[in-house]
């Protein structure tokens, strides 16, 4: 870092080119002049002249700007390309499963073994769709791949099929395809406009709007060999996207995009990432009773016909997990609860113990619902007294693009902050950068040559 300045502030004394600093180095900026004003290379140098050096470098860095943005989405317009000073992403554990959750309907807790940050440009809209293909929120296809029919109805052409997973929760379900224009599914048909595209309400099927084909469907067909609709999912999934297809849909939707990865070595239930500093901060883990012996469950009964079991954590557990009133913790066969009612998990911290109660009533006594655990253990994801902090490895420069900028994390919400060179009207900005104090020196006092 301090190698990095010095040889950029060299160049300015040589009259070469050179880019502006990154705010991320300013904390060195009174070191490093103090260094340059040392440098036996420098001492045949007029002090003025340094010092004029220096007065224009303080001008330019004060032409920058640090904004902060937040959000699912940070989404944001600069005039600049430079590596992000901040961000961090939320890591928040998540539960997938078909039905309902029940003790024999058990969900699965998913961790993460890193962080995917994304970076898009283009409408805010896109991002959102990018964002759920890396949730599992929303999936993809190639609008090529369905038989069309034309109808002259609108007119439109409409697939033979719908869409077998697509949502079809809202009139708005959330779906967008490259060079087309989505509508509500509650438009009549004689109501679309040319390159209008709506899902059918009730079948998922796709119609489009098209006057360039006339009504030639071969020809119709081959065209949306090209276009790709990304679509919002009737249940979530894993998620399965690859960088290449990412790349492929960037391509199609005409973005500049990139995905940079950070894996972090283990599985982790909840945190932070942070891509500039290099850390990954655990906050949550993941905890299992399977009826074993250091297990120390009792039988209570709940308002006469519940049959609720209670185990206080041991001590090697109970003080990593955080001293909450209420624990709130993802669980793959209970629902999280505030009270005791059936089907629900309710974990508490209170009288220097912590416990958590399991409202069944399948379980005659004690030998039979350890048993039971032991064939259905309960996982939770539970919230750490200390968190514990590892280091992240090659760690990529997440470089704003000029222009329109959506940065996003598959792990949750993300945090960041970026140059602006100018001063933007905004409610984000973090503080107007004073350079002078910074500096650390009086610049006037140095004009004298030596």
């Amino acid at each position: 870092m301090i190698a990095q300045l010095f040889i950029k502030l060299k160049a300015k004394i040589e009259g070469e080119s050179f880019e502006p600093f990154d705010k991320s180095y300013l904390g060195n900026i009174a070191e490093i002049i103090k260094s340059i004003l040392d440098e036996t290379e420098y001492n045949d140098a007029p002090k003025s002249r340094i010092a004029e050096l220096l007065l224009e470098l303080k001008e330019e860095l004060e032409a920058y700007t640090e904004i902060s943005v937040s959000g699912a989405i940070a989404s944001f317009v600069t005039n600049v390309a430079k590596a992000l000073v901040n961000c961090k992403a939320n890591i928040v554990a998540t539960e997938s499963g078909s039905g309902v959750k029940s003790p024999s309907n058990p969900y699965v807790v998913n961790g993460f073994s890193g962080a995917n940050i994304v970076k898009t440009g283009g409408q805010i809209e896109l991002a959102r769709a990018f964002n759920g293909l890396l949730k599992g929120t929303f999936s993809f296809i190639n609008l090529g791949s369905f038989a069309w029919n034309y109808s002259t109805e609108g007119p439109r052409f409409t697939t033979t099929t719908g869409v077998s997973d697509i949502s079809l929760a809202s009139n708005f379900t959330n779906l967008i395809a490259n060079g087309y224009n989505t509508i509500s599914s509650a438009t009549a048909f004689s109501q679309m406009q040319n390159l209008d595209l709506k899902r059918s309400g009730s079948t998922g099927n796709i119609n489009i709007k098209d006057t360039s084909f006339g009504s030639d469907v071969n020809a119709f067909r081959n065209a949306m060999n090209s276009v790709y609709l990304i679509y919002e999912l009737d249940a979530p999934i894993t998620p399965t996207i690859t960088p290449e297809q990412f790349e492929m849909l960037c391509s199609a939707f005409g973005v500049d995009g990139a995905i940079y990865t950070l894996p972090f070595g283990q599985t982790v239930y909840g945190g932070v990432v942070d891509a500039v500093a290099g850390n990954v901060k655990i906050m949550h883990g993941l905890f299992e009773f399977d009826g074993s012996n250091d297990e120390e469950w009792n039988k209570y009964t709940v308002n006469t016909d519940q049959t609720m079991w209670r185990t206080s954590i041991p001590e090697r557990k109970s003080g990593e997990l955080a001293q909450t009133g209420n624990i709130n913790s993802i669980c793959n066969r209970f629902e999280r609860a505030t009270n005791t009612s059936t089907g629900r998990i309710q974990g508490k911290y209170a009288g220097a113990l912590t416990y958590f109660d399991v409202i069944y009533n399948d379980a005659s006594d004690l030998t039979a619902w350890r048993t039971w655990l032991a064939n259905n253990p309960i996982q939770l994801a539970v919230e750490l007294a200390t968190p514990i902090e590892i280091p992240l490895s090659d760690l990529p420069d997440i470089i704003t693009m000029i222009g329109t900028n959506n940065i996003f994390a598959d792990t949750g919400n993300i945090e960041l902050t970026y140059l602006y060179k100018g001063q933007p009207e905004t409610t984000n900005v973090l503080s107007s950068n004073n350079f002078g104090g910074l500096l650390g020196m009086d610049t006037e006092n140095n004009n004298q040559e030596e």
